[in-house]
């Protein structure tokens, strides 16, 4: 059984894909720029995209120009800043060619970054 109507959105504003934003069936990777806007509130207590109104915080996920502040800027205490950015970055990619394209990869990421913060690195 269908949960929505046809033609209406499931999901918070705030943590939907940009596939979502427009309407489509989400997929994989949808939800790998879920847990991405996730990770990034959890380190930052920030979320990376804001607007005044629904459409506006949906605009941005859809938007390749609008970019997220760098974790980097946010915690510049925070360790392997760097790495975690890139991965961040990868994983908020507007364009689902350039995100990474499962769950898998995604969290084969997060732990190289967990594995060089405990390293010291």
């Amino acid at each position: 059984a269908n949960i929505t109507m046809h033609g209406t959105t499931l999901g918070s504003p705030l943590y939907m894909s940009p596939e979502q934003c427009r309407g489509e069936e989400p997929t994989g990777q949808s939800d790998v720029y879920s847990i991405g806007i996730m990770t990034y509130e959890v380190v930052s207590g920030i979320v990376p995209f804001i607007g005044e109104t629904i459409t506006e915080i949906m605009a941005a996920h859809c938007d390749p120009d609008t970019t997220h502040i760098p974790v980097s800027e946010v915690c510049p205490e925070l360790k392997a800043a760097e790495l975690f950015d890139r991965m961040l970055y990868k994983a908020l990619n507007v364009h689902t060619a350039f995100r990474f394209q499962d769950m898998t990869e995604f969290q084969a990421s997060l732990n190289h970054w967990i594995d060089t913060v405990r390293s010291g690195n």
